[in-house]
């Protein structure tokens, strides 16, 4: 299939080998950047507008650098992984359980204590790997760190409705379909942070 490097036409234009960077091409025309969407396999996205583009043209979507648990998830082969949280205050990661805690969630925005970090290329690269493995066995069943963070995930959206109290970077998607990318929550959700929290222990 193509593949485009969507940079913004100020920008320097990619020479990446296999890549065509639609962009800023000279030859460049609307008809065919609107073949490319309806014809690509799937979209590779951050947490924007471009994730709405993929959804009106039907097609699946792999979204990386999101500050929102559940975004960019409603097509049901979407995938997503998410910015990872530093604690300055216990010196650690949160793993993604606990980024679905009362605690995280209700509480302030605090940019002193937290610190949003990007994905790195490994987990960007991993994430798309795993969409072209969704997409080649899409009856596949979620591994049980995805069917946990679905739960925890269609737990949190209710509250986070009716309470009106969540931090605005966490405000999650209403019926999304999709779930997080198989490697990455593998490697981050962590069973047993979702154990302790459901036994009622904050985070320590």
């Amino acid at each position: 299939g193509v593949q485009t490097c969507a940079l913004p036409i100020s920008m320097t234009p990619c020479p990446w080998p296999g890549v065509v960077d639609l962009a800023t091409a000279p030859w460049r025309i609307d008809a065919f950047e609107l073949w490319v969407v309806l014809n690509s396999r799937f979209f590779v996205c951050g947490d924007s507008g471009p994730y709405l583009l993929a959804l009106l043209a039907g097609v699946p979507c792999v979204s990386v650098n999101t500050i929102r648990l559940g975004y960019n998830t409603i097509g049901s082969n979407d995938l997503y992984i998410v910015k990872r949280v530093f604690d300055r205050v216990h010196k650690r990661f949160l793993s993604i359980a606990e980024m679905f805690s009362d605690e995280f969630v209700h509480g302030r925005v605090d940019f002193n204590r937290f610190e949003w970090v990007d994905n790195t290329p490994e987990e960007i690269r991993e994430a798309v790997e795993d969409m072209v493995d969704r997409l080649a066995a899409p009856s596949r069943p979620r591994t049980p760190e995805q069917r946990r963070h679905d739960e925890l995930l269609s737990q949190i959206v209710p509250r986070l409705s009716a309470s009106g109290r969540a931090q605005p970077s966490l405000l999650a998607r209403r019926g999304g379909r999709g779930t997080l990318s198989p490697r990455f929550a593998a490697r981050y959700f962590d069973s047993a942070s979702a154990d302790r929290l459901e036994h009622g222990h904050r985070m320590s």
